[in-house]
């Protein structure tokens, strides 16, 4: 699986010894089918869920103390699909203990970057501060994933 999001954004900048300027509340990820399921059975096993549903290629984990855990389900050859290839094959990506991997700061900001016309999301202003933060940190849509 490969984190992605604000809880992404906050490892790869303590990495680079950089503080975020803001909390992170959730967990995002892009996953398979494969990790999904593994995902379902865990969840739907353990104490302290209070919620795991899939809609379509989302799946939602929430927490009893309030946390939200989100998953993107790529199908094969889908843009999901191809992002999380790339971010295996990517030296920026960071490898976690668990084997999953954080996406590296340009695949964020590519992601931000395609929410950033949802004008009526209660997530608008959250949105483009993240965009201006990452491009002061020199963010850029990679070429290969325009």
């Amino acid at each position: 699986m490969i984190m992605i999001g604000s809880r992404a954004l906050e490892m790869q900048l303590k990495r680079l010894d950089k503080e975020f300027y803001r909390p992170c509340l959730d967990l995002d990820f892009l996953c398979t089918e494969k990790d999904w399921l593994i995902q379902f059975l865990r969840y739907t096993h353990e104490e302290g869920v209070e919620l795991v549903e899939r809609t379509g290629n989302k799946g939602h984990v929430k927490l009893v103390d309030g946390t939200h855990i989100e998953f993107d389900i790529a199908q094969p050859g889908d843009s999901t699909d191809l992002l999380i290839q790339y971010c295996k094959a990517n030296p920026q990506s960071l490898f976690l203990n668990n084997g999953d991997f954080v996406a590296p700061v340009d695949v964020l900001y590519l992601l931000k970057m395609s929410h950033r016309y949802k004008k009526n999301s209660p997530h608008f202003f959250k949105t483009m501060n993240d965009i201006h933060f990452m491009r002061s940190l020199g963010a850029k849509i990679p070429v290969e994933l325009e």
